[in-house]
């Protein structure tokens, strides 16, 4: 089993009951003894980031459902550490928030590339041993994907993701929704 951590994924199991976590792929943000926060990389809208705040430079980058918890706040994954102050650093040269002012002027004077960013509504939230707990469970794959993952908004993440397991788990790409119903 891949250890824990901030920067890791997590690949939700196909019996997954929970509606917000279905085929879901998350990214790890933080993970400490306290809570682990993450955000699911592949619940899309249609929505673009300029539509929904007032004053925000045009940019063709849509928002994604990023999890259950605070969904009225908003979250970005990026590749501008150097460039946006306050940024927290997940792993390699991949960070999250940061002062949204200089976000907003950096994007402005084309410094970020709609590819290079990635905008969430909530997050997804465990506390202290609950994420582990899930994972003994085995509703969680724990694994090390790559930063175009991250930032390519592919659908199917999830399929590809399983595709590229051993091949006992190439079953689950074309399970049913139900089971039951099959």
């Amino acid at each position: 089993m891949e250890k824990l951590g901030k920067g890791k994924f997590l690949i939700s199991q196909p019996h997954l009951e929970d509606p917000n976590f279905k085929r879901s792929v998350i990214l790890l943000l933080e993970h400490n003894k306290l809570e682990s926060v993450g955000c699911i990389l592949n619940q899309y809208t249609e929505i673009k980031i300029c539509d929904l705040i007032t004053n925000f430079p045009d940019i063709n980058s849509k928002v994604s459902i990023g999890g259950p918890v605070q969904k009225n706040i908003l979250i970005y994954i990026h590749k501008y550490g150097n460039l946006i102050p306050e940024s927290r650093k997940i792993c390699h040269d991949i960070y999250w928030g940061g002062d949204f002012e200089i976000l907003k002027e950096a994007i402005n004077q084309s410094h970020i590339k709609e590819n290079e960013i990635r905008f969430f509504f909530g997050y997804a939230g465990w506390e202290a041993e609950q994420l582990k707990d899930e994972i003994q469970d085995e509703s969680w794959i724990i694994s090390d994907m790559t930063k175009k993952m991250i930032f390519n908004q592919d659908k199917n993440i999830w399929k590809k993701y399983i595709k590229s397991m051993d091949e006992k788990y190439s079953i689950w790409m074309n399970m049913p929704d139900n089971p039951n119903l099959n």
